[in-house]
């Protein structure tokens, strides 16, 4: 049996560990940096009414529609 221990410098171990912080702090970033890439790209979808296909929400129907046109 070696009784003797194996000694290491003072701050290897923690500078291995701020290295690998810092690596997963870039991997990170670059995730972020595409997401935000693909949110930019994505094309806004009009929402319409299911019932009447007009331009409002569900359950948001006139009796005479949403039209433009005046009635007297």
């Amino acid at each position: 049996m070696n009784n003797e221990r194996s000694t290491k410098t003072a701050g290897v171990l923690q500078l291995d560990k701020v290295t690998a912080y810092l690596k997963e702090i870039d991997v990170l970033k670059m995730k972020l940096a595409e997401k935000v890439a693909l949110d930019a790209k994505v094309i806004q979808v009009k929402e319409v009414c299911d019932f009447c296909q007009e331009d409002h929400l569900n359950g948001h129907c006139t009796p005479e529609g949403n039209t433009e046109e005046a009635k007297y």
